[in-house]
């Protein structure tokens, strides 16, 4: 948090400052109330506090009813505000959980810039399977050039030509697993160019359009 690193998108100046203020503010309260209790006034405290509580009830039962809504499936600003996931990939990201290691490597295809297969489902990998990887369009991380340049790296993985070349990468970027599913537009050709290469790539699930390939 104490480290930050801004561009030109001036939004991204609040959205961090917030997250600063999230950090530090808690001590500060922490400290004008120990402040009260020790000039004896610990009463001033316990009221200041529940007036902010009050006052901020509203609020946080508003955010906790949204945040639970997942009847909300309408279109929000580039995403829908529910990722609705479909049994075969709920089934796929269970198996994950069940059968890899914590520390795997499991990665989706990214595309070098933030389009809608991005925006939708950024984290399922690490949210929903419960493992890491080689690299994300996360939205609420800035661009680091190590970053775009891995992006890159794995959407030409996704799209080689070439097997070998695509291994070759997947092994340079630690990458264990390949997670497949419908929402990919380069699924296909890909399943197609990897079939003939068990060696080097192997299904380990696959149901309907999702498939989780084991590198070789």
């Amino acid at each position: 948090m104490h480290f930050l690193s801004l561009h030109s998108d001036r939004y991204w100046v609040g959205f961090r400052a917030g997250n600063i203020l999230q950090v530090t503010l808690p001590m500060l309260v922490a400290r004008g109330l120990a402040g009260f209790a020790e000039a004896g006034m610990a009463a001033i405290g316990v009221v200041l506090v529940t007036a902010a509580t009050l006052i901020g009830a509203p609020t946080t039962l508003i955010d906790a009813r949204n945040a639970q809504d997942v009847a909300n499936r309408h279109a929000g600003p580039g995403f829908f505000w529910t990722d609705v996931l479909t049994p075969a990939q709920q089934a796929g990201l269970s198996w994950i959980r069940r059968n890899t290691p914590v520390t795997a490597v499991v990665q989706a295809h990214r595309l070098p810039e933030l389009e809608d297969l991005d925006r939708q489902d950024w984290s399922v990998i690490q949210s929903v399977a419960g493992r890491r990887s080689a690299t994300a369009n996360a939205i609420p991380l800035l661009p680091e050039p190590e970053n775009v340049e891995r992006v890159a790296r794995v959407h030409a993985m996704f799209t080689s030509e070439s097997a070998d070349a695509a291994h070759a990468t997947a092994k340079s970027l630690g990458i264990e697993y390949l997670w497949i599913d419908q929402r990919d537009p380069f699924r296909s050709e890909f399943i197609e160019r990897i079939s003939a290469r068990k060696d080097l790539f192997y299904a380990v699930f696959h149901e309907d359009s999702v498939y989780v390939i084991k590198i070789g």
